[in-house]
């Protein structure tokens, strides 16, 4: 965490505010509710501060980066968020939330051409954005269960 309980209290409001932009989409589609999204929100900030408490420890020096027990914490920290979510969404709720997750990145590169878009006056609505992301995810790595990240980065890098 930051060292200063100010800054610190700032990048987790930050990083919750931040939720809506990365999976409203998700809420949307998932036709989550108010105390879904809530939940949902509760899940992932939980994990946030987890990663925030085990990234202080590793850049105070009182574990290495490469101790077993990190990623003994990391991997325990992420089957307790699936463990949530799973709970959370369902099984069918749960797989579509991991499709989206391996878009993310994708969503982020579609999502600047969408501030661009309504800046030109030709803003692009939800469902074209959806189909953008499923027409690059598709022709990618995305079909083999990885996320959809450099190959995206690439392919998008003439336009």
């Amino acid at each position: 965490r930051t060292k200063t309980p100010n800054a610190q209290l700032v990048k987790i409001a930050s990083q919750r505010t931040s939720l809506d932009t990365t999976y409203g989409a998700f809420f949307r589609t998932g036709g989550l509710s108010p105390a879904q999204i809530e939940k949902f929100k509760e899940i992932k900030m939980k994990r946030y501060e987890q990663d925030l408490d085990l990234g202080a420890l590793i850049n105070e020096g009182v574990v290495p980066r490469n101790d077993p027990v990190v990623a003994k914490l990391k991997a325990e920290a992420k089957a307790e968020e699936g463990a949530a979510h799973l709970k959370l969404l369902g099984e069918s709720g749960y797989q579509q939330l991991q499709e989206y997750d391996h878009t993310t990145h994708i969503r982020d590169i579609f999502g600047g051409f969408a501030g661009v878009a309504v800046m030109a006056g030709i803003p692009f609505t939800p469902p074209q954005l959806e189909q953008l992301v499923q027409v690059v995810a598709n022709a990618s790595s995305y079909r083999s269960g990885q996320p959809v990240n450099s190959y995206a980065t690439t392919l998008l890098s003439g336009y």
